[in-house]
């Protein structure tokens, strides 16, 4: 009896007393099937003192059990769980309020990255002295092949002479989406805490361009950053058929996204808003008539997407096109 109340003394003392460097927020939804591959991965490979905060988004299936069966062996790990759906947005709103680490870090249950990486990106932050650590996407198609693109290969992508990084935020107006997703960096903790009282005001369910709505609030007090092209992140594409209502959902949550949004920009970066927006009106136009839905959808669909970008859309040019370009296989 007195060896366990020891060893409860010694679990406790670590919990309440630890100081992690690096908190690594892991959103999940029903996603079972990848957990234990990427839970295993970061225990076994991350050597700084980190904690992890899973974040259990509602999921209807066993998810959070296997979140619990590692919690028994690594104290670093929380688990937060939501009784319902709330949205990915929420879930990490909910990881940066409980987060007790010098920088946070983002990884999706279903992605992977390299051995160490977190510890590459936190070392690099902390002899530089940076805001952010800015690591390397690798994209991994529905073949499983790896591949870097061409115009976002190496962050912040041909800044210009005498352009900060905020300018350089908007001036490339979406083109490059490796600027504003939040998994391929770590950011000092105290930046994305005080954008709270900001970002708690973007409420509902939201799961597209929640990345958006996040970097374009954050960037405005991002001063420094350094890049560790070492530190890959691996993308995983999805293969799947989605419905009407899916788009629905997804136009939806950009309408929010660019609306809430708009309210922050200034008026120096108000055109490359408009132009992003603009784009994104291209991207989902393409994706609605390639999207296999019936024609009476599709039209339903485009009504929709007219009353969110206006009916003077253009089409997708070879310049727009930055997802699907790739630059080699890796």
């Amino acid at each position: 009896m007195r060896s366990y109340r020891r060893l409860l003394k010694k679990i406790l003392r670590h919990r309440y007393h630890f100081h992690p460097e690096l908190s690594i927020i892991i959103p999940f939804y029903n996603a079972e099937v990848y957990l234990e591959r990427l839970l295993s991965h970061i225990v076994n490979t991350t050597n700084i003192k980190c904690e992890i905060l899973c974040i259990d988004d509602g999921s209807e299936d066993d998810g959070a059990s296997i979140v619990k069966r590692y919690r028994l062996v690594y104290g670093c790990i929380r688990l937060i769980r939501f009784e319902e759906n709330r949205g990915l947005f929420v879930a990490r709103q909910e990881g940066i309020k409980e987060a007790r680490g010098d920088y946070i870090g983002f990884v999706d249950s279903d992605d992977m990255i390299v051995p160490e990486y977190f510890d590459m990106l936190y070392k690099a932050a902390v002899e530089e002295f940076s805001d952010i650590a800015v690591g390397q996407i690798i994209n991994v198609n529905t073949k499983g092949e790896r591949y870097l693109q061409m115009r976002c290969a190496e962050f912040p992508y041909d800044v210009k002479a005498q352009e900060t990084l905020l300018e350089k935020y908007w001036h490339q107006q979406g083109r490059c989406y490796h600027f504003h997703v939040v998994w391929n960096k770590i950011y000092k903790a105290s930046i994305l805490k005080k954008a709270l009282a900001d970002t708690s005001k973007y409420l509902g369910h939201h799961v597209m361009l929640e990345d958006f709505v996040y970097s374009s609030l954050w960037f405005s007090a991002i001063r420094t950053f350094v890049t560790v092209p070492e530190a890959r992140y691996f993308y995983y594409a999805k293969d799947q058929q989605h419905s009407c209502d899916y788009y629905i959902v997804q136009l939806e949550d950009i309408r929010d996204a660019f609306d809430f949004v708009k309210q922050y920009v200034s008026s120096e970066f108000m055109v490359d808003f408009k132009e992003w927006k603009a784009l994104y009106g291209r991207i989902w136009k393409k994706n609605i008539k390639v999207s296999g839905v019936r024609v009476e959808q599709q039209d339903r669909l485009m009504e929709q997407l007219y009353s969110i970008f206006g009916e003077t859309i253009g089409d997708i040019t070879a310049d727009d096109d930055y997802y699907y370009e790739i630059a080699e296989i890796v």
